[in-house]
């Protein structure tokens, strides 16, 4: 798509062209900057396509001045390596009117806020006149472009150092390429105009809106933003989240049996140990043995009590 640095450039380079004097010769048929952009002007109302080329971008573009007087521009969005957007979309503009139409989503955004306020009478945009002396310098010159004659007309814009740069075609006055130079001399931007074709069978239906498609108001960059993003993840919608794999469980193995105790080795020559006695039989014992201790106390105590 053409820059924005694009159409503010022309719209200063026309109006200084307009003003001043003394410019720069065409050598081949003396005709001034003023005089070639006017006569570029009125070249580029009739009906035409073309393709225009950037550094990103290949537009095709179908423009014609309509019955009412109305400039009607049509732009079918391509990629410079020939494939597709991944949300393929085209552009109208009528007059004050802005249109992005998405045709294989059968969705229009009408985005007529971005276009400024046209006079009814002329329908023409209002000029966008310079502020300030911008220390601009004309040139006008014969040069090559794309293999065609042109007229390279130059606005040096000294104060910020950059050149804009017109090839308009000597025979049609068809405007081929534009450019926009730094002081040194290297490309900041450019756009190249290709395959220009008279169309004088382009009838006025061909800029109308489809009946059977629906069209969204927007007012402001991001009401048109948000539409587009639902217009793009509707068209390739996000994947479902990956699903998380379930642990499966793992049964653990059998205990393994304890094996019985050893027994203890048979030492030689050693024989079995007695069994040990019962408790009660031990109580019984003592017993016994204390009753008679008591009785020979008993005893003894007497005689001695005697004597």
């Amino acid at each position: 798509m053409p820059s924005k640095f694009y159409m503010p450039v022309r719209s200063v380079l026309v109006f200084f062209l307009a003003y001043a004097g003394g410019l720069s010769l065409a050598s081949a048929q003396d005709l001034t900057a003023e005089e070639i952009l006017a006569k570029s002007k009125e070249a580029m109302q009739q009906p035409l396509s073309y393709r225009i080329v950037d550094d990103k971008f290949e537009t095709t573009v179908y423009q014609k001045t309509l019955a009412d007087g109305t400039k009607a521009v049509f732009k079918d969005v391509g990629l410079v390596d020939g494939s597709s957007p991944r949300v393929k979309k085209s552009f109208l503009e009528k007059g004050n009117q802005s249109y992005e139409i998405y045709f294989e989503e059968g969705i229009v955004l009408d985005t007529s806020f971005r276009m400024p306020k046209m006079s009814e009478s002329t329908k023409e945009k209002p000029e966008v006149k310079p502020k300030g002396d911008l220390s601009s310098h004309f040139t006008v010159g014969i040069a090559q472009y794309e293999g065609r004659n042109c007229y390279q007309v130059d606005l040096k814009m000294e104060d910020i150092g950059i050149v804009s740069r017109y090839y308009i075609d000597q025979e049609t006055f068809w405007e081929l390429g534009f450019l926009a130079l730094q002081k040194s001399g290297e490309i900041i931007t450019e756009i190249s105009r290709k395959d220009i074709t008279f169309c004088p069978d382009l009838t006025d239906d061909f800029f109308e809106i489809p009946l059977d498609m629906e069209i969204k108001i927007v007012k402001n960059g991001e009401e048109r933003l948000a539409e587009f993003q639902n217009i793009a993840t509707n068209k390739f919608p996000l994947p479902p989240p990956p699903e998380i794999e379930k642990r499966k469980l793992v049964p653990l193995p059998p205990p393994t049996p304890t094996p019985p105790p050893t027994p203890l080795p048979q030492i030689e020559g050693v024989g079995e140990l007695p069994a040990p006695r019962s408790s009660s039989r031990i109580l019984f014992v003592v017993g016994v043995n204390v009753v008679f201790l008591a009785v020979i106390g008993g005893l003894i105590y007497r005689n001695m009590k005697k004597t």
